[in-house]
C-alpha cells in the first residue's frame, strides 16, 4: 500500500486527515517534542488486511483541536540519554539510524526494534516496513522473506473535566490514549510486542504529563510452521 493510497483512505474516513499542529509544545522535564511531526498531517485511518501483511491504523478525533492535540501528543520523545544508557547498560543494538534521530526504541534493529515509546515515528517505521513487505522487498529490508506481519495501532483522544495519573490530579485536560501491536511470522518464531501510552495535554498544547513509557510487552510463539511452545518476558 503506498502512502499515496494512505492518504486517499484518510479523505475518505469520516474525519479525513488530521489537522496539523501550529507549533511545538511544551513537555515534562527532559521529553521534548518533535516540531516537525507535531505539524504533520497524518491519515484518520488506514487499514489494508486483504495479504499477509496487515495494517490497522485508526485515530479517534472529535474535532479539529482534538486532532492538533493528538498531532503533539504522538511528537513527544523521552529522552535521548535515557534511552542510549539503556541501550549501553544492557547490552542492546540500536543501529545506525539511531544517530541524530529522535529515539523512541532503545533495543532492536528493523523488524525486531522494541518501542520504548508509542509515537509517530515508531508507527511510521513499522508501517514502512510493512509497505516493503507488502510488495516483497525483503531484501532490501535486509531479512528473509516473512509468511505474515500485521501492524495495529489505535490512538484516542478526549477532554476531560478532571484527569488522576500517578496520584496527580489535573482539572480540564485533553487525555490520549496510544495502542501499537507489532508481530510478525519469520516461519521460525512469531515475536509480538504490545505498548501503551497517555499523554495529558492542556487545549493550549502544553504536555503535562506521560505515563507508559517503558512499559512495553514482548512475546514469542513458536512459529506454526515449527511447533508449538512460548516465551513471554516484560521489558523495563
Amino acid at each position: 500500500m503506498s502512502r499515496s493510497s494512505w492518504m486517499l483512505a484518510a479523505l475518505v474516513a469520516g474525519f479525513g486527515a488530521l489537522v496539523p499542529a501550529p507549533s511545538a509544545a511544551a513537555a515534562p522535564p527532559g521529553y521534548s517534542v518533535d516540531g516537525i511531526q507535531a505539524r504533520a498531517i497524518r491519515p484518520a485511518w488506514v487499514v489494508d488486511t486483504t495479504g499477509d501483511f496487515r495494517i490497522r491504523i485508526r485515530r479517534d478525533v472529535s474535532d479539529s483541536t482534538a486532532g492538533r492535540l493528538l498531532g503533539i501528543a504522538e511528537a513527544v520523545y523521552p529522552p535521548r540519554e535515557l534511552l542510549i544508557r539503556i541501550a549501553e547498560a544492557n547490552g542492546h543494538e540500536m543501529g545506525p539510524d539511531s544517530a541524530g534521530a529522535a529515539l523512541w526504541w532503545c533495543d532492536g534493529l528493523g523488524l525486531s526494534r522494541v518501542p520504548y515509546a508509542v509515537t509517530a515515528g515508531a508507527v511510521d517505521h513499522y508501517a514502512a516496513l510493512t509497505e516493503r513487505f507488502q510488495r516483497r522487498e525483503f531484501r532490501e529490508a535486509g531479512m528473509h522473506p516473512l509468511f505474515r506481519s500485521d501492524l495495529y495501532y489505535h490512538a484516542t483522544i478526549a477532554p476531560r473535566d478532571t484527569f488522576v495519573m500517578g496520584g496527580d490530579s489535573y482539572p480540564h485536560v485533553y487525555v490520549a490514549f496510544l495502542r501499537l501491536v507489532w508481530t510478525y511470522d519469520d516461519g521460525t518464531f512469531v515475536p509480538r510486542v504490545e505498548a501503551h501510552r497517555t499523554v495529558v495535554l492542556t487545549g493550549g498544547g502544553e504536555v503535562l504529563a506521560v505515563d507508559g513509557d517503558g512499559g512495553a510487552k514482548e512475546s514469542v510463539t513458536i512459529s506454526r510452521h515449527r511447533g508449538i511452545g512460548r516465551q513471554e518476558r516484560m521489558l523495563r
